[in-house]
Order: structure tokens, then C-alpha cells, then sequence
């Protein structure tokens, strides 16, 4: 059995790759690096600590827009707003809408 050669113009293709762009919340949190899970507990921290909005003392609101990878077509929008422990459910309350 003989192999078979496939004759090509040019270089062979090089494998395809993935690129994965990590998006982060709030820019308290970007500043703070990967040290923000512990210390953020404004409304970002449905991303970055989600147990830290129990620590809320007044409602916030965070609006979040981002352009990933630098291309028109491809937006990331965040509306969250978030608000301090319910009388009732002893729960923070949040509503995160992407």
C-alpha cells in the first residue's frame, strides 16, 4: 500500500485556535484583580462574590457595557440592581438583566 501525497500551494493551514476574553464588572473590581472576591460588596458582586451582597446598606444600581475582542457586532451589556436585605426575606434583594 502506497501513502498518498496531497500537493498544496503554499504553507499547510496552522490549527485553529480560541481566544476566550475574561470580562470583569465594575471598576472597582477590574482595579482590584483577582483580590476582589474578597473585598467587593457593592453591586458588581453578583459576579465577582455573589454572598458579599448580603453586606449591602443601600440600594445601587450598575450599568456595565463592553465591546469584547474590539469587534462592531459582538456587545456585552449588564443592568443590575441590587438592593439591601429584605425585611422580610432577610435576603438581598437583585435583578440582573444581560
Amino acid at each position: 500500500m502506497r501513502s498518498a501525497r496531497i500537493a498544496t500551494n503554499g504553507p499547510a493551514p496552522a490549527p485553529a485556535r480560541a481566544y476566550f476574553e475574561e470580562t470583569a464588572i465594575g471598576a472597582r473590581g477590574i482595579a482590584l484583580g483577582s483580590s476582589a472576591v474578597g473585598v467587593v460588596t457593592d453591586a458588581s458582586a453578583y459576579h465577582w462574590n455573589p454572598a458579599a451582597l448580603g453586606q449591602m446598606v443601600r440600594p445601587e444600581v450598575l450599568v456595565d457595557y463592553a465591546k469584547p475582542y474590539g469587534v462592531p457586532d459582538l456587545n456585552v451589556g449588564t443592568l443590575v440592581l441590587a438592593a439591601p436585605r429584605s425585611t422580610t426575606s432577610g435576603r438581598p434583594v437583585i435583578f440582573i438583566m444581560s
